[in-house]
C-alpha cells in the first residue's frame, strides 16, 4: 500500500516538473482571485501629507546644493588648471 502512494507521489512530481520545465520562460499565469491588490502609496493623514510634502522639499533641496558644489567645483578646477597654463605660459 505504502509502495503505491510513493508511485503516485512520484508520478505527481513528474508530471509537476515536465509542467514546469514546458512553462519555462513564460509569463506565469495568475488568475484575478490570486491577484494581489496594488500597494497604495497615498498619505492617508494630514501628518502623512505633510511629511510627504516636507521629504519632496527636502530632496529638491538636496539636488539643488548638489548642483551648486558640482559648480563651485568646476569652478575651482578651472581656476588651478588656468594658473597651472599661465605659469607655463610665463605670464
Amino acid at each position: 500500500m505504502a509502495h503505491r502512494r510513493t508511485e503516485e507521489l512520484r508520478d505527481a512530481l513528474r508530471g509537476l516538473l515536465s509542467r514546469a520545465i514546458r512553462n519555462h520562460g513564460r509569463a506565469p499565469v495568475v488568475s484575478a482571485s490570486v491577484a494581489k491588490p496594488a500597494l497604495d502609496m497615498k498619505p492617508s493623514t494630514a501628518f502623512e501629507a505633510l511629511l510627504q510634502q516636507q521629504m519632496q522639499t527636502l530632496e529638491q533641496q538636496l539636488k539643488d546644493l548638489r548642483g551648486h558644489i558640482n559648480n563651485l567645483f568646476l569652478l575651482i578646477v578651472g581656476t588651478v588648471a588656468l594658473q597651472a597654463i599661465l605659469r607655463v605660459a610665463g605670464l
